[in-house]
């Protein structure tokens, strides 16, 4: 047996193939029972920081095994020095995270997430709306779900199921109405809540001048894959949030095109941004 075998086995001490049909039955559905249970928790985090956490965790993992194949000595003491402590940290870094995803869990369970293709039929509804409200300078700030769940994030808000429809959001937007001053919340093609207040970006070096509406849109555009789409109540200019970037649209036909390389992947075209300052 060659070293490289020996360091396998030793790795992998209790796995056996099966030497009956019913053992090997059984140990399918064990791999079975893993494999489903893992796809779910990924989805259950796909969209947030703790997605990229775990890119991290599966690496470290490949870099802890390959040294002992390898014997690489040194590299093998690093990771386990720094792994020795690292549940700890995982658990005092990201325990907001952890509490969401087992209340999602004691609520429905491992079900699968929002679907981003659900919304790409109503782009034009939404950017119709947001034009007008933009055009009589009434600040906006609608915030549309890809994978991650923003349920848990929201303190404050009116519960909603409405269909998407552009008078709709007029209405709910309108300086007379008492949900004006929050955000819209857009899951799985519609209204579910308004009214919302989000947590403001932690970003330091983000401009100073901007407002409530733009700190909450940047907020949790780095905390989700979620989308939010602002409009200034002061300049009537609007803004897109995805992916920790806020970008300011140069009209509304380029608004249509950047909701569109967002959700619906058949569209190519990049629209014209700017980058507001300040931002990444």
């Amino acid at each position: 047996m060659t070293t490289f075998e020996r360091e396998l086995r030793a790795l992998l001490p209790e796995f056996s193939l099966p030497d009956t049909p019913l053992g090997f039955v059984i140990a399918l559905f064990d791999l079975l029972i893993v494999w489903y249970v893992f796809y779910r928790v990924l989805l259950l985090i796909k969209g947030t920081r703790a997605f990229h956490v775990l890119v991290g965790i599966v690496i470290v993992a490949i870099g802890f095994f390959g040294s002992k194949l390898l014997g690489l000595d040194t590299f093998r003491w690093l990771i386990e020095n720094f792994t020795s402590s690292f549940i700890v940290i995982l658990v005092v870094v990201f325990q907001d995270d952890i509490r969401r995803g087992l209340q999602r869990v004691g609520r429905r369970g491992l079900g699968a997430s929002n679907s981003a293709s659900l919304f790409a039929p109503h782009i034009d509804e939404v950017a119709r709306a947001v034009t007008d409200l933009a055009a009589k300078h009434i600040g906006a700030l609608i915030v549309i779900t890809r994978e991650a769940d923003l349920i848990d994030r929201l303190d404050a808000g009116t519960q909603l199921d409405a269909k998407i429809a552009s008078d709709l959001f007029l209405s709910i937007l309108h300086p007379s109405s008492p949900l004006h001053d929050g955000a819209i919340i857009v899951s799985r093609a519609r209204i579910t809540r308004a009214g919302c207040f989000l947590p403001l970006t932690a970003n330091p070096n983000v401009k100073r001048t901007l407002g409530t509406r733009h700190r909450a849109a940047l907020g949790v555009a780095e905390e989700t894959d979620a989308v939010a789409v602002v409009v200034s109540e002061s300049t009537g200019r609007i803004s897109v949030a995805a992916d920790g970037v806020l970008a300011e649209m140069e009209s509304s036909g380029d608004l249509r095109e950047r909701l569109r390389q967002l959700f619906d992947r058949r569209s190519l075209p990049r629209p014209r941004t700017r980058a507001v300052e300040g931002t990444p």
